[in-house]
């Protein structure tokens, strides 16, 4: 018998059993229906069935499905593969079988047969081999970042521990923040660069804060501008930096900061609970002072570099922090205004800007804001009830004269199958082709 019929024969015998300690007494009738894990119409059902029969098997159980195939040519088939078409794949089989012999079995049906029989072998799928890679030279050269979540405060949130790891001495750094995101990511970048200097790439997973995944056309301001690939916010900071981005393609390949989060999880959760530490400010703080949590760590596991030298160039904090900045371009509406996720700025009547003009304003890591024009920055206040100004697309004036409309005259016929150009969301401008023409000659 089959496994199918075999889980299901032991089934119907624990039904058996259950029913005759029902009618013996052993048992009521609620401890049956719990044990049987049915509803009490189906207990009557099976009920009545072994009272009339003395057993609760199917009755076409041990039977043959009318949709078998025959024995016989089971047997055909199987010699077929054992002489004609030995060694050869199953679909070639299936093929071969239709056409020379109209034998219509798939090749998954005789794959089964074949492997039951052994006349094949299952194919055999050779393990993955994995080279060591060897760290790097000196110090600053790559970092590993990565994040891991877990309940560190001890108070049920899925918090996540974010961790820069030097690939050359496995010198770390670590942060506490609610998720794993743009400002979370930027701000161990800089703490890590304000530290230690810059490093010469980041090697990260493909998480959606560390590279654009979805593929969208660029426009033709990014082909003119030299834009290849669309970068996130972080992959800006980065390349403003000069640090090289790597992306893997599997946690294995950056192991050494994988291997970390088992570290922070076995010991920060016990050190924060034994030192009452209950805020994501109290465990940053708990993490970066001197002779702390991450000092020990580092005193007890950093090794040293193959090369002495280091590959760090270390800025000044004012330098670092104009690099450290999410920049949004926008355009200068007709009342001198600009919005940036829903909040609406009013200009300085004494801007250097002009209407329709582009701006670029600037968030920095402390909350902070500026907008630029070119090199000057302009002065700004939020608007809490803005009011968008209505536009009136009436062609009658204030005393109902009704605007003369310009008559096509006779003669004209190129003007009257005209119709207006159609905009789409990355159609080219006319400033866009202008340039397209100067590029090429035109």
């Amino acid at each position: 018998m089959d496994k199918g019929s075999t889980k299901y024969s032991l089934k119907t015998k624990r039904r058996e059993l259950v029913f005759l300690a029902y009618f013996e007494g052993q048992i009521d009738r609620d401890t049956a229906i719990i044990q049987l894990n049915v509803s009490g119409r189906q207990f009557c059902r099976l009920q009545n069935k072994y009272l009339a029969d003395k057993n609760l098997r199917h009755k076409l159980c041990n039977r043959a499905s009318n949709h078998s195939i025959s024995p016989e040519t089971k047997t055909i088939v199987l010699e077929l593969c054992k002489t004609k078409y030995r060694g050869w794949n199953y679909e070639h089989i299936h093929d071969s079988l239709q056409w020379r012999n109209e034998i219509n079995i798939s090749s998954d049906t005789i794959r089964i047969w074949s492997l039951a029989a052994k006349l094949s072998l299952p194919k055999q799928r050779k393990p993955c081999k994995y080279m060591r890679r060897e760290p790097k030279a000196y110090f600053g050269e790559m970092l590993q970042l990565d994040g891991t979540f877990g309940d560190f405060l001890g108070d049920g949130r899925m918090l996540c521990l974010m961790h820069l790891v030097d690939d050359a001495t496995k010198t770390s750094l670590a942060m506490l923040f609610k998720a794993e995101c743009t400002d979370s990511a930027m701000q161990l970048l800089y703490q890590w660069c304000l530290k230690y200097g810059i490093p010469l790439s980041i090697y990260s997973d493909r998480h959606g804060t560390y590279k654009v995944n979805e593929k969208h056309k660029l426009t033709l301001e990014e082909e003119f501008e030299g834009t290849e690939i669309r970068l996130s916010e972080f992959g800006k900071v980065c390349e403003r930096l000069g640090i090289k981005q790597i992306f893997a393609r599997s946690p294995q390949a950056k192991g050494r900061v994988e291997r970390k989060h088992y570290l922070y999880k076995d010991r920060c959760i016990k050190e924060f609970k034994l030192d009452g530490i209950k805020t994501i400010e109290e465990a940053n703080e708990y993490l970066a002072k001197n002779n702390g949590f991450i000092t020990r760590l580092n005193d007890k596991f950093t090794v040293d570099a193959r090369e002495a030298r280091t590959a760090c160039v270390l800025p000044t904090p004012a330098d670092l922090a104009e690099q450290f900045t999410i920049q949004n371009t926008r355009t200068v509406r007709n009342d001198y205004t600009v919005q940036l996720n829903t909040i609406v700025y009013q200009l300085s009547r004494k801007s250097v800007v002009n209407a329709r003009a582009k701006v670029i304003i600037k968030q920095y890591l402390d909350g902070t804001m500026a907008i630029f024009a070119g090199k000057y920055m302009l002065q700004y206040q939020s608007i809490e009830n803005y009011v968008k100004p209505l536009i009136n697309h009436d062609r009658t004036s204030n005393n109902n004269q009704v605007v003369p409309r310009c008559v096509q005259r006779m003669g004209q016929h190129f003007k009257q199958h005209y119709k207006p150009e159609k905009t789409y969301r990355y159609s080219s401008s006319s400033k866009q082709l202008q340039t397209v023409g100067q590029f090429y000659g035109g």
